[in-house]
């Protein structure tokens, strides 16, 4: 469905009005060569913020000293105090948290969270001027430029200076990012210990120099939605290889053990070799034993810290203290080489002389390898091949510890690594050359700047053939690449148009909703032919242009209809397509979090858990936030007749009830196929998505021995240039019901009229993009007494700022942006149409001339006629909207409203969508044909008029000021709201039917098995094959199709 969305000078929507697109600003595209570093300025700034720390010279020149910047000494608090005022100076603002690190945030034209630089001040005692310096300086540089251009990103981007990185003055390393990612207790760190002097904790130390932030240090008070780290590489590979950038695929396991050797003392002069028990002679076997082992396994074992008692030169040692940091690039593999060094440690310590030693073996720290996120890699991988080429990038682990090893554990990152001169780090020695500084910063931050990491990591030219290749990474499409890749001897590919969007408010966010409909970001931005019957309007038709497809862009809705709608599909010739296989399916696709005891108890929310599903993908649950003003319109609703249905979900929908949403209550974001399908799979090698591909027709190479065709591939288009990948089994269409009967005309599959005009030879004939049925609404919207809070109040920026720090703070209750639309009413025309109205409907519908359409569509239409009696089965819906959602006038400033959107659901009238051009970039023609069939336009009307009776009716009314839109003053007869209904109607977002599931010969285009009539291999899977509308929001609908189609693939495979 599409409303108006949420507005207000903090969150500018994509979406003005329903119907038209508001202005959008000019978006200045820079590339590499375009958008570079002031390299002067950046290495001055570096060498000037060393005098702060500069220690230890090695050469004579004004650069060669190292640092010794310790974390929290004033050197340290100096540098905070002036890259503080830096960012201040940029427009930055700057938050410290409770661990000092510090958040230098850059706004940017949308609310969202901040793609991060991050890195630290922090030195090492005997440090360079490279290790994390450059980064933050880095960092600071590409904000530099940012302004130097003028530049405003689209959403926020970061400089982080993450607090103790190096572990050197208070001894544990990675601290502050720990802390904010959670793996480091905030007690535990601030009573870190200063290693010189113990009265001094972190805390204390925090406090002193006045960065003790009152901002909790959290990932959920200061999220990101990316963090990329800039570094030196701390080893001699890069420069051992010949490239310059290293592409960080993530960093390496491992673990540190305390070894205690027991021996005997005794004197060295007198005491023979065969009865020493020598802790020292023992340690160090297990040591060189442990570098030998480690070579072995391709990993590494050291020593860094070894003591001895009773360190006498004339004694045998009887006490030997030693760490080892054993790593390798794999978990699984740091587990075998520790379990085999720790065995050849103890058989080495009981072979020692004659009496052994004994032999203390104690785990201080286990770090799992950390894999960094495809897209971020992807995004580095991009940057270096545009800027240095192909050959310029080395993939490579990082073998240190890094903060981003911790951002990575609760949003995407990566790393980019220079050369460091011989591998030298921790060194005053520690040098980069000031061109290798340089290349650093271009691939990194400016390069994430300006081409934000949207896709998913496959390239056109590596996306060739696949044993399945599905079209359209949208609500079914990803469904069915999901549960067939589940199989890892079969091959999938997916294709889809738009881009992969993962971490976007105007996705995420729950109250956001409408804020992506009609932006090209993220929808193809339709929009019928004038409709004749609506005053020769033009309707916009939003559909999802993103990795996620509709569901990403939808109200969030999970719905079910009346269950004798499901059964009408299953009657027109589609066995296997009634109630109980949509219900089955459905609760596949989804897991519910039920409804809290006091929500139930307020009756705001009720259910049957027998009804949802329990291990699904999708997530689903119910709003937590409701205006105080939908309990009196569901005690209206009451008065007036209309039953409290338990859950809406059990095939009896009629009534009012509150619906469940696909909100994950976890991470309190939008769940959608692209989240809940793709990326919990995205690394399934037996799975691949590329996005940014246009498909362009399906091509059909050969005839089977019965003459079906038999599809051989799929043509499609990227950036300009046609590629074509090989589908050795199956294709799946899941375009939608726009783009799945475009594609299939574009391939030659379709009516002869439809194809000849467009200059598309043909190759099968089928009713296709015919019997198209879309849902339709009209909003009545009405005023509030004052004391209530409704979403009107997120047009107050203080509001929507407060909002927003509730939304992202702590517990349970994340407030207004954490909810949706909960309240609904489906009703029966008996519950406002009098019998005779209702039979002169039906006898409008039966004197139409339905000759001139097809023998299925016939027959929907007498199933409709028999739903219009049925006081079990909802002819419209009435949505409570907690806010203004008229499309008719603006709303008042500082006034509360309601809004009550009447929708039609079984509409009698049918449009078509077909063929422009046999360009395949320019969209179809979409006729709605709205109100062609009148008895639509007057059941709707209908409708309308009679949201002013619920909120005439007690206790609404006591709590409502007035009627604003249909204006009271213009709007008050039968013939006021046909008018009113012609020319203020929107689509609800649901259109069903151009690929329609019936038999051939009655104008099918899919059978039950969703297999193309006169193909071999080609099935179409998503909304379009609903050949009868259902009264509901249709995604979860959908979901079942999808589910239900990977499952029939399945079946006929294993038959083959």
């Amino acid at each position: 469905m599409i409303v108006r969305p949420l507005t207000s000078s903090l969150y500018r929507p994509a979406l003005g009005l329903a119907r038209q697109a508001a202005p959008r600003t000019a978006i200045r595209w820079y590339t590499p060569g375009t958008l570079r570093i002031n390299p002067d300025r950046m290495m001055k700034t570096l060498h000037e913020t060393c005098e702060w720390g500069s220690s230890h010279r090695h050469g004579p020149g004004p650069h060669e000293t190292g640092m010794a910047r310790l974390t929290l000494d004033e050197n340290d608090a100096t540098a905070r105090r002036w890259l503080s005022d830096e960012a201040q100076k940029l427009g930055c603002s700057v938050t410290v948290d409770q661990m000092g690190n510090m958040f230098l945030i850059r706004p940017g034209k949308s609310i969202g969270h901040p793609t991060a630089m991050g890195s630290h001040l922090d030195t090492q005692p005997t440090g360079g001027r490279y290790d994390g310096i450059l980064g933050i300086m880095a960092g600071l540089e590409a904000l530099r430029t940012l302004n130097d251009h003028d530049i405003q990103t689209e959403y926020p981007v970061a400089l982080v200076n993450w607090t103790n990185e190096e572990g050197a003055r208070f001894p544990q390393s990675i601290v502050g990012s720990g802390v904010w990612c959670g793996d480091v207790p905030l007690e535990k760190a601030w009573g870190l210990q200063d290693v010189k002097d113990s009265s001094l904790t972190m805390k204390s130390e925090l406090e002193r120099i006045g960065f003790l932030g009152e901002t909790k240090c959290s990932h959920e008070a200061m999220p990101l939605a990316a963090h990329f780290e800039l570094h030196i590489e701390q080893g001699p590979i890069l420069e051992a290889t010949g490239k310059k950038v290293g592409i960080v695929q993530g960093g390496q396991a491992y673990k540190w053990f305390n070894v205690n050797v027991g021996g005997r003392d005794c004197h060295t002069g007198s005491t023979p070799f065969e009865t020493r028990s020598d802790a020292m002679l023992c340690a160090s076997r297990i040591i060189v034993e442990s570098n030998r082992i480690a070579k072995e396994h391709q990993g590494l074992a050291s020593t860094g810290i070894l003591r001895l008692t009773p360190g006498s030169v004339n004694t045998v040692p009887g006490q030997v203290f030693f760490t080892l940091d054993i790593r390798h690039p794999s978990t699984e593999k740091l587990a075998s080489l520790c379990s085999a060094i720790e065995s050849a440690a103890r058989c080495i310590a009981s072979q020692e002389s004659e009496k052994g030693c004994q032999l203390e073996w104690t785990e201080t720290f286990n770090s799992p390898a950390i894999t960094f996120h495809r897209d971020c890699i992807a995004c580095v991988r991009k940057a270096v091949e545009a800027i240095y080429g192909a050959d310029q990038g080395k993939d490579i682990y990082s073998g240190a510890g890094h903060d981003t090893c911790s951002t990575s554990k609760r949003c995407p990152s990566s790393m980019i690594f220079i050369t460091s001169k011989d591998g030298v780090s921790h060194n005053p020695r520690e040098y980069s050359s000031p061109e290798d500084c340089l290349l650093e910063v271009d691939a990194g931050p400016l390069y994430t700047m300006a081409t934000p990491s949207t896709d998913t990591g496959v390239s056109a030219t590596s996306f060739t053939e696949f044993d399945y290749v599905i079209i359209g990474g949208g609500t079914a499409g990803l469904t069915v690449a999901a549960r067939l890749s589940e199989d890892p001897s079969i091959t999938v590919g997916v294709i889809e148009a738009g881009l992969w969007r993962p971490d976007d408010p105007k996705i995420n966010y729950p109250a956001f909703i409408g804020q992506s409909l009609m932006n090209p970001d993220y929808d193809w931005c339709l929009e019928t032919e004038p409709e004749q019957h609506s005053n020769g309007r033009k309707y916009a038709w939003p559909r999802g242009k993103v990795l996620g497809g509709s569901s990403a862009l939808n109200f969030l809705v999970w719905q079910r209809g009346y269950k004798g709608e499901y059964d009408d599909i299953g009657k027109l010739g589609n066995d296997g397509w009634s109630w109980d296989d949509f219900a089955q399916f459905a609760r596949k696709s989804a897991t519910l979090e039920k409804p809290s005891t006091e929500l139930q108890k307020a009756n705001l929310a009720t259910c049957d858990e027998e009804l949802h599903g329990k291990d699904g993908p999708v997530k689903t649950s119910y709003s937590k936030w409701y205006t105080e003003a939908q309990k009196p319109w569901f005690d209206a609703l009451k008065s007036l007749g209309l039953a409290n249905v338990q859950d809406g979900l059990g095939g009896s929908n009629s009534g009012f009830w509150v619906s469940p949403v696909t909100i994950d209550t976890k991470k309190t974001v939008r769940s959608y196929s692209a989240n809940a399908h793709y990326a919990p799979n995205a690394n399934r090698e037996n799975l691949k998505v590329i996005t940014g591909a246009h498909a362009s027709k399906i091509v059909f190479d050969s005839n089977s021995a019965d003459g079906d065709l038999v599809a051989t591939g799929v043509e499609f288009i990227v950036d300009g240039k046609t590629y074509t990948v090989k589908a050795k089994k199956e294709i799946v269409v899941s375009g939608g019901t726009v783009h799945s009967p475009h594609l299939l005309e574009l391939s030659g599959v379709g009516k002869a009229e439809v194809l000849k005009v467009a200059g598309i030879e043909q190759k099968l004939e089928l009713d296709v993009g015919e019997n198209v049925q879309d849902h339709i609404y009209c909003t009545s919207s009405f005023k509030l007494k004052p004391g209530f809070i409704t979403w009107d109040k997120m047009r107050q920026d203080d509001f929507a700022k407060a909002a927003m720090e509730q939304y992202h703070g702590e517990g349970e209750d994340r407030g207004i942006i954490a909810s949706a639309f909960s309240g609904f009413a489906y009703v029966p025309l008996s519950q406002y149409l009098s019998p005779e109205e209702i039979s002169r409907i039906k006898a409008d519908v039966c004197n139409v001339d339905w000759s001139k359409y097809s023998k299925g569509v016939q027959e929907t239409v007498r199933l409709q006629l028999a739903r219009l009696e049925d006081k079990k089965c909802p002819s419209t819906e009435l949505i409570f909207a907690p806010g203004f959602f008229s499309t008719a006038s603006p709303p008042v400033d500082n006034q509360e409203y309601y809004s009550i959107l009447a929708c039609l659901q079984q509409p009698f009238s049918r449009g078509k969508i077909h063929v422009s051009s046999s360009d395949p970039t320019k969209p179809p023609k979409i006729h709605a044909n709205y109100f062609s069939i009148d008895a639509d336009l007057e059941i709707l009307s209908k409708a309308v008029r009679y949201c002013q009776t619920v909120t005439d009716t007690s206790p609404l009314k006591e709590i409502t000021v007035a009627r604003q839109d249909p204006d009271p003053s213009q709007y008050n007869s039968d013939e006021d709201f046909r008018e009113f209904t012609k020319d203020q109607s929107v689509t609800e977002y649901h259109p069903i039917g151009s690929c329609s599931m019936m038999p051939r010969e009655k104008g099918g285009v899919v059978d039950a098995r969703l297999k193309v009539y006169g193909t071999k291999n080609v099935r179409v899977a998503d909304a379009s094959v609903v050949p009868i509308h259902v009264s509901s929001h249709i995604v979860q609908t959908v979901y079942a199709i999808g589910e239900k189609a990977a499952h029939m693939i399945k079946e006929d495979a294993r038959k083959a």
